[in-house]
């Protein structure tokens, strides 16, 4: 390969990767919000202003002591905190999408560019193109099914 040829393919490699990782980023940010919004809705405290600067593993932890003490509603609180609990499965990929880089080299045993997120202090963790695009999915699928799951138990509460 002349070395022209590499260097576009790198650049395109660059604006795969980088818009992979930005929808990554803005689909977990959307979960995110939610549980800001649903800690106030399924509670009467305004939360936010105390909690405001929490994780998001503090604040599963919390929105999962809200649902919890809801009285009654049992498979509605089932479904929420099952998707809860998906949610939280997707932290330890978040975090190392969100906070280590890509990284690019040719395997020259398979002749081959190969591209992976090494997380810095988990140095048997990767992930790939495939895998970041997976995440996503599972994002954009747990958003749907906490505006689906969240907002029953928070009605509940005005009423």
């Amino acid at each position: 390969m002349d070395k022209s040829k590499n260097q576009h393919y790198l650049e395109e490699l660059s604006d795969e990767l980088s818009i992979a990782l930005g929808k990554a980023i803005w689909t977990f940010a959307k979960i995110e919000a939610l549980t800001f919004d649903y800690i106030n809705k399924l509670s009467r405290e305004d939360l936010n202003t105390l909690i405001g600067y929490q994780n998001i593993s503090g604040r599963i932890k919390l929105i999962k002591k809200l649902i919890e003490r809801i009285k009654g509603m049992e498979a509605e609180k089932a479904k929420a905190l099952s998707v809860i609990n998906c949610v939280e499965s997707l932290i330890n990929d978040r975090n190392t999408i969100a906070h280590n880089p890509w990284l690019i080299w040719i395997d020259f045993e398979q002749n081959d560019f190969v591209t992976e997120i090494h997380n810095a202090s988990k140095s048997m963790q990767k992930l790939n193109l495939n895998d970041v695009n997976a995440f996503t999915a599972k994002a954009e699928g747990l958003i749907l099914n906490l505006r689906s799951a969240l907002p029953p138990l928070a009605k509940s509460l005005n009423e």
